[in-house]
């Protein structure tokens, strides 16, 4: 007979990130939770939600705080807690496949696009599975899959795809532990579960719009998400290719207005899946390196191969990339750093994989260092021409990228735009390049370019403005959690210096 889930406390006192902009951190002890049994199922799920329940009531029975982590992917501090109890759910990673019976009789859709995920499944994990197992595809994925999709989700990691949200766009369901309660959360107008998965969860449906699109970006602050729904799409794969292109009015226009008509892209005309312009400062020869990537079908029986080939192909993540470059010649800037990025963002053309087979996990580099606004699509060009005045007067090691994404559900999703250009700062984690990423948000306040950040990667947040950027969507957030915690002792429990320092603690 299976046993009950397993809570094991390890006395550390200290963690580190796997970038490694946050080491030795300090925490009162370290926890990992345990599934009960090797065979995913609904009986296990319930038991290793009562683990989590105990759990949490005794950390605020303690006084204690407490913040998951999953991939420990984030740059920033907002999985610290803050000397409290680090919560690791990694080992939390079983996947199902709700059948019709499970939904709710509303259901608007393909019950086959559904799947229920536990909260430490990786990207990476995910995308074989569906690929492989189920013949299906996420609908828009990171350019690095060794993030948890849960912790993706609610620091409301932004995706790839020209025509989606973030990526939590693609969730439409969710569990939520606190100490007290078991919950389910979805849109009134998108119901999803039955009865019958409510009481496999062992869960309460608890309706509310504000509710739900409180907890898909929650920074860790409204409980523990234990499970989510997430829809996926048949599967297919994409063509990817790199090229250099002059950085002229074409481009621009591109760029702002995914006005293509003025560019010479690989395909023509034909609309992207996927976007991306990397500018580098030093570069004075006035280019762009350009990743496209078009969506393909996927012929069956097609043979998947998950060994990412080539250190700089279509999966390099850019921070990464430069970082390495810096640490292999220090101190490089000027026409010596442009030749180097040149050699390394190699170009390529027609390069057909899934997801999984585009991208997989970067290799963890304690000197990577990024940050990430979006800001209207249409400022793009602009944005750029004043980040490269800023970088001018005290330069560091640091590249511009632009990816571009759809405006996102989430009261503090920061993709807020129709379209948005997901602006980034990518480089060396130095004090220059910090530099760099400060001056440059303090000029685009006084230039008035809307931005909102990247909760999980480096910025100046402050509670002045992270109110600028949500407005009245902090007041509806902070009404939630009080409706999800409904004490101060919950709240406390949930809180951290992260939250508490742009206004939204306890």
């Amino acid at each position: 007979m299976a046993g009950e889930a397993k809570v094991i406390t390890f006395k550390e006192k200290h963690w580190s990130n796997w970038h490694r902009t946050l080491t030795k951190d300090p925490i009162a002890d370290r926890v990992e939770i345990h599934n009960p049994e090797t065979n995913p199922g609904m009986g296990g799920m319930r038991k290793t939600a009562a683990a989590i329940q105990a759990l949490i009531a005794a950390t605020t029975a303690a006084g204690q705080r407490m913040h998951c982590v999953g991939g420990r992917w984030s740059h920033s501090e907002v999985a610290t807690p803050s000397g409290g109890r680090l919560i690791e759910t990694a080992t939390l990673n079983w996947r199902f496949r709700p059948d019709k019976a499970s939904l709710s009789p509303a259901f608007k859709g393909d019950p086959a696009e559904l799947v229920l995920l536990q909260c430490g499944v990786n990207v990476s994990e995910l995308n074989k599975w569906l690929e492989t197992s189920l013949g299906r595809s996420l609908r828009t994925s990171g350019s690095s899959n060794g993030q948890t999709f849960v912790g993706a989700m609610t620091t409301s990691s932004h995706g790839s795809a020209v025509d989606m949200g973030a990526l939590h766009s693609q969730v439409c369901g969710l569990q939520l532990l606190t100490g007290s309660r078991n919950l389910w959360l979805e849109r009134s107008t998108d119901p999803i579960a039955g009865d019958k998965l409510l009481a496999d969860l062992g869960a309460t449906r608890l309706p509310g719009d504000d509710l739900f699109d409180a907890a898909l970006v929650s920074l860790g602050g409204l409980g523990i998400i234990h499970s989510v729904m997430v829809r996926t799409a048949p599967i297919f794969r994409l063509e990817a290719n790199q090229i250099v292109l002059p950085y002229d009015d074409g481009l621009k226009r591109a760029m702002n207005d995914f006005d293509f008509s003025g560019v010479n892209l690989p395909r023509g005309g034909e609309r992207p899946y996927y976007f991306r312009a990397i500018v580098n400062p030093n570069d004075k020869r006035d280019v762009a390196y350009v990743q496209v990537m078009y969506q393909r079908p996927f012929p069956p029986g097609t043979p998947i191969d998950y060994s990412i080939d080539g250190e700089f192909g279509p999966g390099h993540d850019i921070p990464g990339l430069v970082a390495g470059l810096l640490d292999t010649v220090p101190g490089l800037n000027g026409p010596l750093t442009a030749i180097m990025v040149d050699n390394q963002l190699k170009t390529y053309s027609n390069r057909l994989g899934t997801w999984g087979e585009t991208f997989d996990f970067t290799t963890p580099r304690k000197d990577a260092a990024a940050s990430s606004m979006a800001i209207p699509q249409h400022l793009t060009t602009r944005a750029i021409e004043l980040a490269t005045e800023v970088y001018k007067k005290r330069p560091g090691p640091v590249v511009f990228t632009c990816r571009f994404v759809r405006r996102t559900h989430g009261l503090l999703a920061w993709q807020q735009h129709e379209r948005n250009c997901v602006f980034e700062l990518d480089g060396l984690n130095s004090k220059r390049a910090r530099a760099v990423m400060e001056a440059v948000r303090t000029r685009f306040d006084a230039e008035g370019i809307p931005y909102a950040q990247h909760w999980g990667k480096l910025h100046g947040l402050t509670a002045a403005r992270v109110k600028n950027s949500f407005g009245p969507k902090l007041d509806r957030w902070r009404k939630a959690r009080e409706t999800l915690l409904p004490t101060l002792a919950e709240r406390e429990t949930f809180s951290n210096a992260y939250l508490e320092n742009i206004g939204l603690g306890a």
